[in-house]
This record gives C-alpha cells, sequence and structure tokens, in this order.
C-alpha cells in the first residue's frame, strides 16, 4: 500500500506562468517519512493537496492506498486515511470546549456518543497531554499558541489516520516549539503513521525524515533517501537549495583531510563521527 502520483499535473489557470505540477510521479511507501523541500512556488503545497484530494489532478493520477481522488466515491475515504495539517493548525479550531474540538470529527464520521472521552484522551495523551477535566472544559482560545496547536493536532489525531500531509506545521513556533512538535512527529511516524511534510529548514527534515522529494516550479526534480539527496550538495545549490549544517562541516573536514566516514547530516551523526575519529588516535578537529 502506498501513496501514488502517475504523471499529475495541475494548473490554476490558463494565464499561469507554469504549470503547479507538470508531469509529476513518484510513490511514497506507507511508514515512511518524507520531507518536501523547494522554493516558495515551486509546488509543494499544491503536491500536498494532492494527497488528500483537497486538490484533484487536471491530469495523470493520484491513488492513496488504491483509492484514487479524482473519484468522488473514493474521497470520504481518502479524507479518514489522510489528516491535513495547515501551517497554523489552530486557526482550524471552532468549538467552545477542548473536548466538543476534538471530538467534533469523530461523533461526525460515525463514533457513539459513549466512545468520545476515550477517544479524546487517547488523541491527546498520543501527543503527549494529559486530558485533565480542567482542560477538557477549557475554551480552546484561552490556551497558548503551542497548546492551541496540539489541540487541533489532536482534533486530526482522533480521526485515526493512516497518513498526515504536514504544510510546515513547524511555523510560527519559537525553537522550543519547533523541537517539540518535531519530537512529536517522530513519535507519530515511530507508531506507524506515514507523514509527508513541508519544511524550509534542512537541518529539521535532516532530523526526521527518512526520504526527501525536491521540487522546483512545479517538477519533481528528485526523490530518495536523506541521506543521498543531501551527500549530493551542488544539485541543491543549482537550485538555489542548502544542505543541512552538520553536512556542511562534514564537506569542510573533508576538504582539510579530515575524513570522518560514512556522510552524516544530523548534528548527533557528526558529534559521533568526531568522537569516533578521536578515539581512532587522530585530534585536531
Amino acid at each position: 500500500m502506498s501513496i501514488v502520483f502517475d504523471q499529475v499535473s495541475y494548473t490554476y489557470g490558463p494565464n499561469a506562468p507554469y504549470q503547479a505540477l507538470n508531469q509529476v510521479s513518484c510513490t511514497i511507501e506507507l511508514g515512511s517519512f518524507s520531507g518536501i523541500i523547494g522554493h516558495t512556488g515551486s509546488g509543494k503545497s499544491t503536491f500536498l493537496e494532492h494527497i488528500n484530494g483537497l486538490k484533484t489532478p487536471s491530469s495523470g493520477k493520484v491513488l492513496i492506498n488504491g483509492l484514487d481522488t479524482s473519484n468522488k466515491e473514493d474521497k470520504k475515504d481518502i479524507r479518514k486515511l489522510v489528516g491535513f495539517v495547515a501551517q497554523n493548525p489552530e486557526h482550524q479550531l471552532f468549538a467552545e470546549t477542548v473536548f466538543d474540538d476534538i471530538a467534533f470529527g469523530p461523533l461526525h464520521t460515525g463514533a457513539k456518543e459513549e466512545e468520545l472521552t476515550s477517544i479524546v484522551e487517547k488523541s491527546l495523551r498520543r501527543l503527549e497531554v494529559e486530558p485533565t477535566a480542567e482542560l477538557l472544559a477549557s475554551s480552546p482560545f484561552d490556551l497558548s499558541g503551542g497548546q492551541q496547536r496540539r489541540i487541533a493536532l489532536a482534533g486530526i489525531l482522533a480521526m485515526e489516520p493512516q497518513i498526515l500531509a504536514m504544510d510546515e506545521p513547524l511555523a510560527g513556533l519559537d525553537p522550543q516549539g519547533r523541537q517539540q512538535v518535531l519530537k512529536l512527529c517522530q513519535k507519530l511516524n515511530n507508531e506507524g503513521i506515514t507523514i509527508v511534510m513541508i519544511s524550509h529548514s534542512m537541518d529539521e527534515i535532516a532530523e526526521v525524515a527518512d526520504h526527501i522529494i525536491v521540487m522546483n516550479k512545479g517538477e519533481l526534480i528528485e526523490h530518495g533517501r536523506v541521506e543521498k539527496i543531501f551527500s549530493e550538495p551542488e544539485k541543491l545549490k543549482r537550485l538555489g537549495l542548502d544542505i543541512p549544517e552538520a553536512s556542511k562541516y562534514y564537506f569542510e573536514l573533508k576538504k582539510r583531510g579530515v575524513d570522518l566516514g560514512d556522510f552524516v547530516y544530523t548534528l548527533d551523526q557528526l558529534a559521533d563521527a568526531i568522537a569516533a575519529y578521536k578515539v581512532g588516535g587522530v585530534d585536531g578537529i
């Protein structure tokens, strides 16, 4: 089972300077964590919005577990499979209480009243939020920005999606909040949820993703494992894209004759490689 883009093109209109998506083909395996990178206007968000049928191809097909997003009969099932997380998911909050907000989706898709408490509490605990009576009775609009984002995510998780399509979920958060959301994304992926996430931060993508999709002017330029994409900085440079800081250090040290062995792309990997290099009897880094 997988997410399949088969020669997908999409245009916003006849006067658009280029197609938002142009003959895009790729397969994203379920259980993976894919990061989408590219400049503004490269087609990242349009690609993501095709995963849950918010947009349907002008030509070509998008299949989610074999379900066609262009097929009206399949769309209801696709929306259950795919949870869409906008840049500011807290803007989707609307109910009077936290409980009602999280319970809204399940209540309107067949869950029984007596099941709602269990569903809401489970969703919050998956995000490491304790579902106290005080919190559940609170207005979501009285919470901090970080808390609101978790409540919004809990509402999406309450629908038990197999896939999360996330459009810059770290936008607007301070460094601590960004790290917290990244760790939650990793946790959800480890639980088996497929994640496809847009980010402008190469370091954050490197930290959590196992695959990368590179977009440019509506075209899918590359799709491969993180270590492969980031080990070819010249290709990314030609697109005006960067590589993680750890990889920059790795290549700079290599230029100076310091061979750390296998390519690294996270700071933890870099620290381990330097430690191993020094243990091997060579210092001076």
